[in-house]
Protein backbone atom coordinates (compact mmCIF):
# COMPACT_ATOMS: atom_id res chain seq x y z
CA UNK A 1 0.00 0.00 0.00
CA UNK A 2 2.24 2.20 -1.26
CA UNK A 3 3.09 5.27 -3.65
CA UNK A 4 4.80 3.84 -7.28
CA UNK A 5 8.33 5.25 -7.79
CA UNK A 6 8.10 7.75 -10.61
CA UNK A 7 4.87 8.91 -12.91
CA UNK A 8 4.22 7.62 -15.68
CA UNK A 9 3.29 9.43 -18.96
CA UNK A 10 -0.37 8.92 -19.18
CA UNK A 11 -3.29 7.61 -17.24
CA UNK A 12 -4.18 3.96 -18.53
CA UNK A 13 -6.52 0.98 -16.94
CA UNK A 14 -4.91 -1.75 -16.23
CA UNK A 15 -6.64 -4.75 -17.49
CA UNK A 16 -6.57 -8.26 -16.54
CA UNK A 17 -5.85 -10.97 -18.83
CA UNK A 18 -9.89 -11.88 -20.06
CA UNK A 19 -9.90 -15.32 -17.89
CA UNK A 20 -8.64 -14.02 -15.16
CA UNK A 21 -11.02 -10.54 -15.23
CA UNK A 22 -14.14 -13.12 -15.59
CA UNK A 23 -12.78 -15.60 -12.97
CA UNK A 24 -12.66 -12.36 -10.43
CA UNK A 25 -16.16 -11.45 -11.51
CA UNK A 26 -17.40 -14.91 -10.63
CA UNK A 27 -15.87 -14.75 -7.17
CA UNK A 28 -16.70 -11.44 -6.74
CA UNK A 29 -20.38 -12.42 -7.02
CA UNK A 30 -20.15 -15.33 -4.79
CA UNK A 31 -18.49 -13.03 -2.02
CA UNK A 32 -21.00 -10.50 -2.58
CA UNK A 33 -24.38 -13.11 -2.82
CA UNK A 34 -23.22 -15.58 -0.54
CA UNK A 35 -20.84 -13.79 2.02
CA UNK A 36 -19.47 -15.98 4.76
CA UNK A 37 -22.06 -18.80 4.33
CA UNK A 38 -23.36 -18.70 7.64
CA UNK A 39 -27.59 -19.66 7.29
CA UNK A 40 -30.26 -19.39 9.90
CA UNK A 41 -31.86 -22.35 11.82
CA UNK A 42 -29.38 -25.29 12.17
CA UNK A 43 -29.15 -27.40 9.01
CA UNK A 44 -26.06 -29.47 8.40
CA UNK A 45 -27.96 -30.31 4.73
CA UNK A 46 -28.40 -27.15 4.19
CA UNK A 47 -24.80 -26.42 5.00
CA UNK A 48 -23.57 -28.89 2.86
CA UNK A 49 -25.64 -28.02 -0.13
CA UNK A 50 -24.19 -24.57 -0.19
CA UNK A 51 -20.85 -25.53 0.31
CA UNK A 52 -20.60 -28.94 -2.04
CA UNK A 53 -23.52 -28.02 -4.53
CA UNK A 54 -23.23 -24.34 -5.54
CA UNK A 55 -20.49 -22.40 -4.08
CA UNK A 56 -17.59 -25.14 -4.29
CA UNK A 57 -18.89 -25.79 -7.96
CA UNK A 58 -19.01 -22.33 -8.82
CA UNK A 59 -15.06 -21.67 -7.82
CA UNK A 60 -14.42 -24.60 -9.67
CA UNK A 61 -15.56 -22.55 -12.83
CA UNK A 62 -14.09 -19.60 -11.85
CA UNK A 63 -10.77 -21.47 -12.19
CA UNK A 64 -12.16 -22.86 -15.57
CA UNK A 65 -12.66 -19.54 -16.77
CA UNK A 66 -9.21 -18.51 -15.62
CA UNK A 67 -7.31 -21.17 -17.09
CA UNK A 68 -8.62 -20.52 -20.27
CA UNK A 69 -8.89 -16.72 -22.13
CA UNK A 70 -10.26 -17.22 -24.76
CA UNK A 71 -13.42 -18.49 -23.21
CA UNK A 72 -16.21 -15.72 -23.69
CA UNK A 73 -17.16 -13.78 -20.37
CA UNK A 74 -20.68 -14.30 -21.51
CA UNK A 75 -20.63 -18.03 -22.15
CA UNK A 76 -18.43 -18.36 -18.94
CA UNK A 77 -20.78 -16.61 -16.82
CA UNK A 78 -23.87 -18.12 -18.32
CA UNK A 79 -22.34 -21.49 -17.29
CA UNK A 80 -21.89 -20.59 -13.50
CA UNK A 81 -25.35 -19.34 -13.82
CA UNK A 82 -27.06 -22.32 -15.10
CA UNK A 83 -25.13 -24.56 -12.85
CA UNK A 84 -26.63 -22.62 -9.89
CA UNK A 85 -29.71 -22.63 -11.17
CA UNK A 86 -30.06 -26.39 -11.87
CA UNK A 87 -29.35 -26.93 -8.04
CA UNK A 88 -32.77 -28.09 -6.65
CA UNK A 89 -33.41 -26.59 -3.52
CA UNK A 90 -35.92 -28.53 -1.12
CA UNK A 91 -39.43 -26.30 0.10
CA UNK A 92 -39.67 -25.39 3.56
CA UNK A 93 -37.08 -24.07 6.20
CA UNK A 94 -35.12 -20.90 7.04
CA UNK A 95 -31.70 -22.56 5.89
CA UNK A 96 -32.89 -23.35 2.02
CA UNK A 97 -35.22 -20.01 1.87
CA UNK A 98 -32.06 -18.22 2.67
CA UNK A 99 -29.64 -20.46 0.05
CA UNK A 100 -32.93 -19.52 -2.33
CA UNK A 101 -32.55 -15.75 -1.64
CA UNK A 102 -28.66 -15.52 -2.26
CA UNK A 103 -28.84 -18.10 -4.82
CA UNK A 104 -31.54 -15.36 -7.44
CA UNK A 105 -28.98 -12.40 -5.93
CA UNK A 106 -26.21 -14.59 -7.67
CA UNK A 107 -27.70 -15.51 -10.99
CA UNK A 108 -28.50 -11.74 -11.20
CA UNK A 109 -25.13 -10.50 -10.61
CA UNK A 110 -23.84 -13.06 -13.31
CA UNK A 111 -26.56 -11.63 -15.60
CA UNK A 112 -25.34 -7.79 -15.16
CA UNK A 113 -21.93 -9.33 -15.50
CA UNK A 114 -22.72 -11.57 -18.74
CA UNK A 115 -24.07 -8.38 -20.56
CA UNK A 116 -21.06 -6.52 -20.52
CA UNK A 117 -18.03 -8.84 -22.43
CA UNK A 118 -15.17 -5.93 -21.87
CA UNK A 119 -15.93 -4.65 -18.15
CA UNK A 120 -12.53 -3.98 -16.55
CA UNK A 121 -14.16 -5.43 -13.22
CA UNK A 122 -16.93 -6.05 -11.37
CA UNK A 123 -19.14 -2.69 -11.84
CA UNK A 124 -19.83 -2.43 -7.80
CA UNK A 125 -16.46 -2.08 -7.00
CA UNK A 126 -16.02 0.51 -9.55
CA UNK A 127 -19.00 2.15 -7.64
CA UNK A 128 -17.47 1.68 -4.62
CA UNK A 129 -14.11 3.03 -5.64
CA UNK A 130 -16.38 6.09 -6.87
CA UNK A 131 -18.28 6.54 -3.90
CA UNK A 132 -14.89 6.22 -1.56
CA UNK A 133 -12.82 8.86 -4.08
CA UNK A 134 -16.09 11.60 -3.60
CA UNK A 135 -16.00 11.15 0.26
CA UNK A 136 -11.94 12.10 0.37
CA UNK A 137 -12.08 14.40 -1.84
CA UNK A 138 -15.25 16.23 -0.39
CA UNK A 139 -12.50 15.93 2.94
CA UNK A 140 -9.40 17.75 1.32
CA UNK A 141 -11.61 20.50 -0.82
CA UNK A 142 -13.16 21.12 2.50
CA UNK A 143 -10.18 22.09 4.41
CA UNK A 144 -8.99 25.66 5.31
CA UNK A 145 -5.82 25.49 2.76
CA UNK A 146 -6.76 25.22 -0.91
CA UNK A 147 -5.76 22.37 -2.57
CA UNK A 148 -5.80 20.99 -6.38
CA UNK A 149 -8.19 18.34 -6.56
CA UNK A 150 -6.81 15.78 -8.46
CA UNK A 151 -8.43 13.55 -11.14
CA UNK A 152 -8.28 10.27 -10.06
CA UNK A 153 -8.64 6.82 -11.68
CA UNK A 154 -9.05 3.27 -10.94
CA UNK A 155 -6.72 0.27 -12.64
CA UNK A 156 -7.13 -3.14 -11.72
CA UNK A 157 -3.87 -5.54 -11.74
CA UNK A 158 -3.08 -8.98 -10.49
CA UNK A 159 -1.21 -11.03 -8.31
CA UNK A 160 0.59 -14.28 -8.51
CA UNK A 161 -1.27 -17.43 -6.48
CA UNK A 162 2.08 -17.79 -4.61
CA UNK A 163 2.28 -14.13 -3.42
CA UNK A 164 1.17 -14.55 0.04
CA UNK A 165 4.15 -12.76 2.08
CA UNK A 166 3.75 -9.49 4.35
CA UNK A 167 -0.20 -8.16 4.11
CA UNK A 168 -0.89 -10.98 1.59
CA UNK A 169 -1.29 -13.60 4.49
CA UNK A 170 -4.18 -12.19 5.52
CA UNK A 171 -5.96 -11.07 2.00
CA UNK A 172 -6.09 -11.59 -1.50
CA UNK A 173 -5.44 -7.50 -2.09
CA UNK A 174 -2.99 -5.23 -2.54
CA UNK A 175 -3.11 -1.10 -3.45
CA UNK A 176 -0.77 0.83 -4.98
CA UNK A 177 -0.81 4.83 -6.66
CA UNK A 178 1.11 6.39 -9.03
CA UNK A 179 0.85 9.50 -10.30
CA UNK A 180 0.95 10.91 -13.94
CA UNK A 181 0.52 14.64 -14.00
CA UNK A 182 0.99 16.66 -16.79
CA UNK A 183 -1.28 20.08 -16.73
CA UNK A 184 -3.25 18.69 -14.44
CA UNK A 185 -3.36 16.21 -11.34
CA UNK A 186 -3.66 12.36 -12.29
CA UNK A 187 -3.90 9.62 -9.92
CA UNK A 188 -3.75 6.62 -10.69
CA UNK A 189 -5.07 3.82 -7.60
CA UNK A 190 -4.51 0.22 -8.78
CA UNK A 191 -6.07 -2.92 -7.16
CA UNK A 192 -4.30 -5.90 -7.62
CA UNK A 193 -5.68 -9.28 -6.75
CA UNK A 194 -5.30 -12.75 -5.97
CA UNK A 195 -8.07 -13.79 -7.86
CA UNK A 196 -7.61 -17.71 -6.90
CA UNK A 197 -7.93 -16.49 -3.33
CA UNK A 198 -10.38 -13.63 -3.66
CA UNK A 199 -13.52 -14.74 -0.62
CA UNK A 200 -15.80 -13.05 1.53
CA UNK A 201 -12.95 -11.17 3.73
CA UNK A 202 -11.12 -10.05 0.67
CA UNK A 203 -14.81 -8.20 -0.24
CA UNK A 204 -14.71 -6.42 3.04
CA UNK A 205 -11.51 -5.67 2.78
CA UNK A 206 -11.93 -4.02 -0.48
CA UNK A 207 -12.70 -0.04 1.44
CA UNK A 208 -10.17 -0.25 3.03
CA UNK A 209 -7.46 -1.07 0.66
CA UNK A 210 -9.21 1.32 -1.65
CA UNK A 211 -9.42 3.83 0.84
CA UNK A 212 -5.54 3.90 1.89
CA UNK A 213 -4.72 4.53 -1.31
CA UNK A 214 -7.06 7.88 -1.74
CA UNK A 215 -6.65 9.13 1.73
CA UNK A 216 -2.48 8.63 1.87
CA UNK A 217 -1.46 8.58 -1.76
CA UNK A 218 -4.32 10.05 -4.45
CA UNK A 219 -4.85 13.10 -2.57
CA UNK A 220 -1.01 13.83 -1.55
CA UNK A 221 0.79 17.14 -2.60
CA UNK A 222 -2.22 18.89 -3.92
CA UNK A 223 -1.55 22.04 -2.09
CA UNK A 224 -2.02 24.81 -4.67
CA UNK A 225 0.47 26.77 -3.15
CA UNK A 226 3.18 24.40 -3.84
CA UNK A 227 2.01 23.90 -7.41
CA UNK A 228 4.90 25.25 -8.98
CA UNK A 229 6.93 21.83 -7.31
CA UNK A 230 5.91 18.60 -8.70
CA UNK A 231 4.75 16.09 -6.45
CA UNK A 232 6.83 14.10 -4.25
CA UNK A 233 6.66 10.16 -3.94
CA UNK A 234 6.90 8.25 -1.28
CA UNK A 235 7.66 4.34 -0.34
CA UNK A 236 6.88 1.99 2.43
CA UNK A 237 9.64 2.99 4.58
CA UNK A 238 7.39 6.45 5.01
CA UNK A 239 6.03 6.67 8.46
CA UNK A 240 4.15 9.80 7.93
CA UNK A 241 2.03 8.11 4.72
CA UNK A 242 2.27 4.47 6.03
CA UNK A 243 1.63 5.61 9.75
CA UNK A 244 -0.06 8.69 10.20
CA UNK A 245 -2.06 8.52 7.84
CA UNK A 246 -3.35 5.13 7.31
CA UNK A 247 -5.03 5.92 10.50
CA UNK A 248 -6.88 8.86 9.14
CA UNK A 249 -7.48 6.43 6.69
CA UNK A 250 -9.25 3.99 8.81
CA UNK A 251 -11.37 6.47 10.40
CA UNK A 252 -12.53 7.54 7.15
CA UNK A 253 -13.70 4.25 6.44
CA UNK A 254 -15.51 3.74 9.53
CA UNK A 255 -17.33 6.95 9.08
CA UNK A 256 -18.14 5.98 5.30
CA UNK A 257 -19.20 2.01 6.50
CA UNK A 258 -21.53 3.30 9.00
CA UNK A 259 -22.98 6.79 7.06
CA UNK A 260 -26.45 6.54 4.65
CA UNK A 261 -26.83 4.02 2.16
CA UNK A 262 -26.80 5.82 -1.27
CA UNK A 263 -23.85 4.82 -2.99
CA UNK A 264 -22.47 1.36 -1.53
CA UNK A 265 -22.90 -1.97 -2.98
CA UNK A 266 -25.96 -3.88 -0.52
CA UNK A 267 -23.64 -6.28 1.29
CA UNK A 268 -21.69 -3.62 2.54
CA UNK A 269 -24.72 -1.86 4.74
CA UNK A 270 -26.29 -4.99 5.16
CA UNK A 271 -23.05 -6.92 6.71
CA UNK A 272 -21.44 -3.41 7.84
CA UNK A 273 -20.40 -5.57 11.32
CA UNK A 274 -18.11 -7.94 8.96
CA UNK A 275 -17.07 -5.62 7.10
CA UNK A 276 -15.70 -3.26 10.02
CA UNK A 277 -14.23 -6.18 11.62
CA UNK A 278 -12.08 -7.02 8.68
CA UNK A 279 -11.11 -3.50 7.39
CA UNK A 280 -9.64 -2.65 11.36
CA UNK A 281 -8.03 -6.26 11.67
CA UNK A 282 -6.32 -5.47 8.17
CA UNK A 283 -5.28 -2.17 9.70
CA UNK A 284 -3.51 -3.81 12.77
CA UNK A 285 -1.84 -6.72 10.70
CA UNK A 286 0.00 -3.74 8.89
CA UNK A 287 1.89 -2.66 12.48
CA UNK A 288 1.93 -6.73 13.09
CA UNK A 289 5.73 -8.66 12.48
CA UNK A 290 5.77 -9.49 8.62
CA UNK A 291 8.87 -10.88 6.88
CA UNK A 292 8.76 -7.93 4.45
CA UNK A 293 8.33 -5.05 7.07
CA UNK A 294 11.75 -4.58 8.21
CA UNK A 295 11.51 -3.73 12.01
CA UNK A 296 12.65 -0.22 12.32
CA UNK A 297 10.29 0.24 9.81
CA UNK A 298 7.30 -1.37 11.57
CA UNK A 299 8.30 0.31 14.62
CA UNK A 300 8.06 3.65 13.08
CA UNK A 301 4.71 2.89 12.07
CA UNK A 302 3.53 1.78 15.70
CA UNK A 303 5.18 5.43 16.66
CA UNK A 304 3.32 7.27 14.24
CA UNK A 305 -0.18 5.66 15.43
CA UNK A 306 0.95 6.61 18.97
CA UNK A 307 1.37 10.12 18.19
CA UNK A 308 -1.78 10.33 16.29
CA UNK A 309 -3.29 8.76 19.41
CA UNK A 310 -1.68 11.21 21.65
CA UNK A 311 -2.84 14.40 19.69
CA UNK A 312 -6.12 13.10 19.83
CA UNK A 313 -6.69 13.53 23.21
CA UNK A 314 -5.09 16.72 23.28
CA UNK A 315 -7.29 18.31 20.73
CA UNK A 316 -10.32 16.74 22.34
CA UNK A 317 -9.33 19.13 25.22
CA UNK A 318 -8.49 22.59 22.98
CA UNK A 319 -10.84 24.73 21.32
CA UNK A 320 -13.35 27.00 22.00
CA UNK A 321 -16.63 24.03 22.11
CA UNK A 322 -17.30 24.84 18.32
CA UNK A 323 -16.90 21.10 17.09
CA UNK A 324 -18.93 19.28 19.74
CA UNK A 325 -17.83 16.16 20.62
CA UNK A 326 -15.99 15.05 17.72
CA UNK A 327 -14.34 18.62 18.07
CA UNK A 328 -11.13 16.30 18.88
CA UNK A 329 -11.37 14.15 15.49
CA UNK A 330 -12.25 16.99 13.43
CA UNK A 331 -9.21 18.76 14.05
CA UNK A 332 -6.25 15.85 13.59
CA UNK A 333 -8.24 15.67 10.34
CA UNK A 334 -7.68 19.13 9.27
CA UNK A 335 -4.27 18.93 10.61
CA UNK A 336 -3.24 15.65 8.94
CA UNK A 337 -4.95 16.38 5.34
CA UNK A 338 -3.42 19.68 5.35
CA UNK A 339 -0.42 18.80 6.02
CA UNK A 340 -0.30 15.51 3.47
CA UNK A 341 -1.30 17.70 0.82
CA UNK A 342 1.94 19.97 1.12
CA UNK A 343 4.33 18.70 -1.28
CA UNK A 344 7.37 17.84 1.06
CA UNK A 345 9.97 15.74 0.38
CA UNK A 346 9.69 11.90 2.31
CA UNK A 347 12.52 12.46 5.23
CA UNK A 348 10.74 15.98 5.76
CA UNK A 349 7.22 14.12 6.10
CA UNK A 350 9.03 11.67 8.69
CA UNK A 351 10.99 14.61 10.70
CA UNK A 352 7.68 15.88 11.16
CA UNK A 353 5.96 12.89 12.88
CA UNK A 354 9.31 12.08 14.94
CA UNK A 355 8.98 15.75 16.33
CA UNK A 356 5.09 16.08 17.00
CA UNK A 357 5.98 12.28 18.91
CA UNK A 358 8.47 13.63 21.31
CA UNK A 359 6.73 17.26 21.58
CA UNK A 360 3.55 15.15 22.55
CA UNK A 361 5.93 13.11 25.05
CA UNK A 362 7.56 15.61 26.70
CA UNK A 363 6.00 19.02 26.82
CA UNK A 364 3.84 20.43 29.49
CA UNK A 365 1.93 23.73 30.44
CA UNK A 366 2.81 26.87 28.35
CA UNK A 367 4.93 24.92 25.90
CA UNK A 368 2.30 22.37 25.19
CA UNK A 369 -0.55 25.08 24.78
CA UNK A 370 1.79 26.54 21.98
CA UNK A 371 2.24 23.10 20.31
CA UNK A 372 -1.65 22.59 19.90
CA UNK A 373 -1.93 26.49 19.29
CA UNK A 374 0.18 25.78 16.35
CA UNK A 375 -0.79 22.55 14.78
CA UNK A 376 -4.72 24.31 14.92
CA UNK A 377 -3.27 27.17 13.56
CA UNK A 378 -1.41 25.51 10.85
CA UNK A 379 -4.29 23.61 9.40
CA UNK A 380 -6.21 26.96 8.96
CA UNK A 381 -2.83 29.04 7.46
CA UNK A 382 -0.84 25.74 6.35
CA UNK A 383 1.96 27.97 6.95
CA UNK A 384 4.52 25.04 7.69
CA UNK A 385 7.28 27.40 8.49
CA UNK A 386 5.46 28.79 11.56
CA UNK A 387 4.86 24.90 12.45
CA UNK A 388 8.43 23.89 11.86
CA UNK A 389 9.80 26.91 14.00
CA UNK A 390 7.53 25.41 17.06
CA UNK A 391 8.79 22.09 16.05
CA UNK A 392 12.28 22.68 15.65
CA UNK A 393 13.46 22.49 19.65
CA UNK A 394 11.95 18.55 19.41
CA UNK A 395 13.77 17.75 15.97
CA UNK A 396 16.51 15.26 16.28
Amino acid sequence: MTSSDGPASAPRLTLLDPGRRTALEIRYAIAAAFRSGGLPGTSEVAAALLRDGIVGPALARSNVARALPDLPRSRAVAEVRDLVHGVALPDGGPAFDAIRTRSDDFRARLERAGCVEDAPMPDEIAALFGDLDGAVARLYGGLDVAVRLPAVHLALGRLHSDQVAGLLDSSALSGSCRWSDGSDLVSVVTLSVRDDAFDWDSACHLPYVLAHELVCHAYQGTAVADCAEPRRQVDGSCAWSEGWMDVIALWLVEEWVRGGHVGKPAWIVQEATDVLRACNALNARRIGAQATLPPIQRGRRIYARRAVDRLLAELDRFGDGDAGTRGGRNRVLAFSLALNAVRLPQADRDRVVDALGVALETSFGVDRDDLIAAVVDFSRTGDLAALRRTLADYEG
